[in-house]
């Protein structure tokens, strides 16, 4: 009989997000007869807990440490030479900054062979650009180190959109011959089973919304999404359309961005529904989904859409959304922080509908790459590459 690959998953908890998401994908999906893949968390603790079943393993960082407050950033690397030396695995493929720095690093200290694969969920030039999107002290330190890290320490670079990937190349000096690109999963069967639950929104009744369009974004309300250009834009579509605007998600920026609503004289159409377990049920009674970000990875809220053939207009951020939406065969596609050039497209596909189910039928047609059972087979891929180059 084969022998089984241990594989570690690692990522710091279960929280809200799009990596957690991918995560709890590819433990759904992937092949337990040839693998044993297991979880590497710091803490099994986030909204997303509940949604990862006793039968998805884990194993906690935190619990092989000592709890003394300060330290447990640094203490975490030696968790990690412990969990390595306890699994024994055969490769562990790392998902965000801090876990792909600590893994390299814990890696010589655990004194075990295996294949290490980091990864890169967002365009690196970009989100740098973005302080919100680290801690300072960590963004110093991720900013100096990681190239070589990624270049010397691992054995491949996983990237989740070809620009992103291009991005590492051309502007950071990582290794061509080392990165591999696996685009983000989405569970399209169980989006669209999702989308069929009732919703309790008087905006969003059938007869309501053919009176009065709904344009929803999903996403947290953070300065990365640029939620007040989407404002901004709103505000110019209602000089010409009657028109609702809805947000799904949570954050810091939730209270500046309602003052800006009532500044802008809209505020009575815009609807802040918060954190939402399930918001396919909204998508799909939303006339269209706006994306604004000013940049991206690979938007999987784009995927979700796509999946619902709901139209879409997206900014033409880095990185994904015209990767996603085939440059504008299968949606909109407007300049980053053009509230005017977006709400023009979001004018276009109201007064086209029949051009936007075009483009959203095109999007649907395409929307196969994304399904978990091929991304599961892609990373199963990278898991096997990654043991026979460490001869593990």
């Amino acid at each position: 009989m084969a022998r089984k690959l241990r594989t570690l998953l690692v990522v710091p908890d279960l929280q809200d997000l799009g990596v957690q998401h991918d995560v709890r994908c590819l433990m759904r999906y992937w092949d337990r007869n040839a693998f044993e893949p297991v979880m590497l968390l710091h803490k099994r603790e986030g909204a997303f807990a509940d949604q990862f079943g006793s039968d998805l393993r884990s194993m906690q960082v935190d619990d092989l440490i000592p709890d003394i407050r300060g330290l447990r950033i640094l203490l975490r690397v030696e968790g990690y030479a412990r969990a390595f030396r306890a699994f024994r695995p055969h490769a562990v493929i790392a998902f965000v900054p801090y876990t792909n720095l600590a893994s390299a690093w814990a890696r010589p200290l655990s004194g075990m062979r295996f294949g290490l694969a980091v990864s890169e969920h967002a365009h690196v030039t970009a989100s740098m650009l973005d302080r919100e999107s680290f801690t300072p002290g960590f963004y110093w330190f991720y900013r100096q180190t990681f190239s070589e890290i990624y270049n010397h320490s691992a054995d491949l670079v996983k990237c989740i959109a070809e620009e992103s990937r291009q991005d590492l190349i051309r502007n950071h000096g990582i290794d061509a011959a080392r990165t591999r690109l696996i685009h983000n999963p989405v569970d399209v069967e169980e989006v669209q089973e999702l989308a069929l639950t009732e919703v309790d929104h008087p905006w969003l009744e059938r007869v309501e919304t053919r009176r009065t369009p709904v344009i929803i974004n999903v996403g947290r309300l953070a300065r990365q999404k640029r939620q007040d250009v989407l404002l901004d834009a709103f505000a110019l579509l209602r000089r010409t359309h009657a028109a609702r605007l809805i947000f799904i998600g949570r954050g810091a920026y939730k209270e500046r961005l309602a003052q800006q609503a009532e500044r802008l004289g809209v505020a009575a159409d815009v609807a802040f529904l918060g954190f939402q377990r399930n918001p396919w049920k909204f998508m799909a009674r939303a006339t269209l989904l706006a994306l604004s970000s000013e940049w991206e990875g690979l938007p999987c809220v784009l995927t979700e859409a796509m999946s619902l053939r709901l139209p879409i207009v997206a900014s033409r951020c880095p990185s994904g959304p015209s990767e996603m939406l085939l440059e504008g065969r299968a949606g909109l596609l407007c300049p980053v922080g053009d509230s005017r050039a977006l709400a023009q497209g979001i004018a276009d596909i109201l007064d086209g509908p029949d051009e936007a189910k075009q483009r959203a039928d095109e999007a649907y047609a395409h929307v196969d790459r994304f399904r978990p059972e091929r991304i599961a087979r892609e990373y199963e891929d990278l898991a096997r590459e990654l043991a026979d180059l460490s001869g593990a």
